[in-house]
């Protein structure tokens, strides 16, 4: 697999769930920044369904973006 790909799919992932949690704050009038911070919570500790190695291995890529 290119190395680029899991980068992508990150990237990607972090747009998918910002649109997400902008339709949420639309619904229910919660900062979206929580309901990020909850995703990230679940999908990380939580649910280990992101690795630790992939996320230090991602993070300096994803900061450009905040």
């Amino acid at each position: 697999m290119d190395p680029i790909f899991p980068i992508l799919i990150s990237v990607a992932a972090v747009l998918l769930l910002g649109a997400l949690g902008d339709v949420l704050f639309q619904r229910t009038g919660m900062a979206s920044a929580l309901w990020l911070v909850l995703c990230g919570i679940l999908l990380g500790p939580l649910l280990g369904l992101v690795p630790r190695e992939h996320a230090l291995r991602v993070g300096p890529h994803l900061a450009a973006f905040t």
